[in-house]
């Protein structure tokens, strides 16, 4: 085993390695992410909303029968109180609605609509929002490992969304940067395009793709030719079906470059607050799995264990797999 990495600092967060395990060739190591929402200056806020949230949770676990539409479902009905939460519902699932988590600081949302003080403290504070950008970092972290000293670097973000992690990772690597965007959703990929803009990306080096990735053909035909280095679909794995998602391992697996990574994020089937989510959020069509679960996903679809690394953020809310080729 490598020695333990250090802890990692950036301008955006921290990261210190808790513990590394190797379960026969797979690689798991769990890590605690810290941001600037993370400090004392709202500690206050912070435990405040865990204990609500918490709460909430409890109450939906004793009462399963409850789903998101039920008349007598109040978790929900107090979640949507807030006008700001009712406005950016309407993103939901897609990146708009991730782009505001990363986020929580600006004063409106892509609508106009002010966020209120409630709505915001629930995109710095509560589960969900913690491991969203915990996974971010852990991804970040771990591609700077391997990538930070290459003088040209060709990024493909598969379901990009905003693209806004993807910039955020990249501003860890010094040398030339290529980034190919690829989504279904053409207003997500202009606003990737304009957030390209304000990170300071030559347009050039932009690179955005309306493709609907599951359609035969199309996923191989991308990678052939952008030859990236990095493919990252953290906010689509989980969205797969079984069948779906070791279809889109396998055509990873034949056409990825050999010095690749893929990189992506499944909901943990523990997560904390999975009830809040589902039921009380109504966050549709996520599919929550156990690392068990989607390692062997992985090799169905070919992969051998010795090119897996998993990336456990301490939130639990997320888990990270990283494939080298």
């Amino acid at each position: 085993m490598s020695k333990k990495p250090a802890d990692f600092t950036s301008d955006q967060f921290s990261l210190r390695v808790l513990d590394e395990t190797l379960n026969g060739e797979v690689m798991t190591i769990r890590l605690h992410a810290s941001d600037r929402f993370s400090t004392k200056r709202h500690l206050l806020e912070r435990k405040t909303f865990a204990l609500f949230t918490r709460a909430m949770e409890a109450y939906l676990r004793k009462r399963p029968h409850l789903d998101f539409e039920h008349p007598k479902n109040h978790i929900r009905k107090i979640i949507y109180v807030p006008p700001a939460l009712r406005a950016w519902a309407a993103y939901m699932p897609g990146g708009f609605a991730t782009f505001h988590v990363h986020n929580p600081d600006r004063k409106k949302l892509r609508s106009g609509k002010k966020i209120d003080y409630i709505t915001r403290n629930l995109f710095r504070h509560s589960s969900d929002a913690i491991g969203l950008r915990s996974r971010a970092y852990a991804m970040s972290w771990y591609l700077q490992g391997i990538y930070k000293d290459e003088a040209k670097l060709r990024w493909m973000s598969i379901a990009c969304g905003s693209g806004q992690p993807t910039f955020d990772a990249a501003r860890l690597f010094d040398g030339e940067k290529n980034f190919y965007l690829c989504d279904i959703d053409k207003n997500a990929l202009a606003l990737a395009d304009e957030l390209a803009h304000e990170y300071g990306i030559a347009k050039s080096s932009v690179h955005l793709i309306e493709h609907d990735l599951k359609r035969p053909g199309v996923l191989e035909a991308l990678v052939v030719d952008a030859q990236p280095q990095i493919i990252e679909a953290m906010g689509l794995f989980e969205y797969l079906d079984e069948g779906e998602a070791v279809e889109m391992l396998r055509k990873i697996r034949e056409t990825m470059p050999k010095d690749g990574s893929f990189v992506f994020s499944n909901m943990h089937a523990d997560h904390p607050q999975l009830q809040v989510h589902k039921r009380g959020l109504g966050w549709p069509g996520v599919l929550p799995r156990t690392s068990d679960q989607v390692k062997d996903l992985i090799e169905k679809a070919g992969f051998g264990p010795n090119q897996l690394t998993i990336l456990l953020p301490d939130d639990n809310v997320y888990a990270v797999y990283c494939i080298r080729a």
